[in-house]
């Protein structure tokens, strides 16, 4: 009788434990849903996936950086600089940035920054950024070699010309 009313108590807390887990992660949400909404999330603790862009910018008090996801781009603060210890690569025309899902709160206007932005408290790269390179096709090598070739046979020429001018 007394297993039975201790494994009840066990489930019961089990119970009461998972149901706090889900209770204490913020809704993950999209960066446009954010932007575009802000009054419905202001001051609210938030979760969302986006890459990192730019490079952070330090400050005597934190890091900014700039996160982007489908033509959305924002600003994020972050105390700690020890979170971003993961991150390697930042989104530019040389990288494909980090994908990171990152938990804060966000303020519509920020009472500290004055503005809009969202204060970290979780960091974590869920996919690892590359840099990207751009291969030149073999077409636009012959083209750009065959450019060259008639300009400066087009330059030659007109040199040559003006000499012949001058000795008039």
């Amino acid at each position: 009788m007394k297993s039975k009313g201790a494994l009840s108590f066990f489930i019961l807390i089990l119970t009461l434990l998972f149901s706090l887990t889900a209770y204490s992660q913020a809704p993950t949400i999209s960066l446009k849903a954010l932007v575009d909404n802000p009054e419905k999330y202001d001051q609210k603790r938030v979760s969302l996936k986006a890459e990192l862009i730019g490079e952070p910018l330090t400050t005597d008090t934190g890091i900014w950086l700039n996160l982007g996801a489908n033509d959305y781009n924002m600003g994020v603060y972050l105390a700690e600089k020890e979170m971003l210890e993961k991150a390697h690569y930042w989104g530019s025309y040389k990288e494909k940035g980090d994908i990171v899902e990152i938990e804060g709160i966000f303020y519509k206007n920020c009472p500290i920054h004055n503005q809009r932005g969202l204060h970290l408290t979780a960091l974590e790269v869920v996919t690892q950024g590359k840099e990207l390179s751009y291969l030149v096709s073999d077409k636009k090598k012959k083209f750009a070699l065959v450019s060259m070739v008639i300009f400066l046979t087009i330059g030659v020429i007109y040199l040559i010309k003006i000499s012949l001018w001058q000795k008039k």
